[in-house]
C-alpha cells in the first residue's frame, strides 16, 4: 500500500505553506491528491518522483555561454 501524507507534512517537506500547497493541488500543479471528504492527502511516492522531476541539471561554469 502506498503511503499517504498530509498537507501539514508536504508544507514541511516542500517549506512552503499549506495554502499554497492547497493552491498547487487545485491547479493540478502537484501530483498524487487524494481527497478524502474535505481533506487533501498526497501519495508519497508521487511526491518524491516529482521533487526528483523538478530538480534543475546542475550547469558548470564551463558550459555557460562566453561573453564576446
Amino acid at each position: 500500500m502506498t503511503k499517504l501524507i498530509t498537507s501539514e507534512e508536504l508544507s514541511k517537506i516542500l517549506r512552503i505553506p499549506k495554502r499554497t500547497i492547497y493552491k498547487f493541488a487545485k491547479e493540478g500543479q502537484i501530483p498524487g491528491v487524494i481527497r478524502i471528504g474535505k481533506h487533501w492527502r498526497f501519495r508519497a511516492d508521487e511526491i518524491e518522483q516529482w521533487i526528483h522531476e523538478q530538480r534543475k541539471p546542475r550547469i558548470d561554469s564551463d558550459e555557460l555561454p562566453q561573453a564576446k
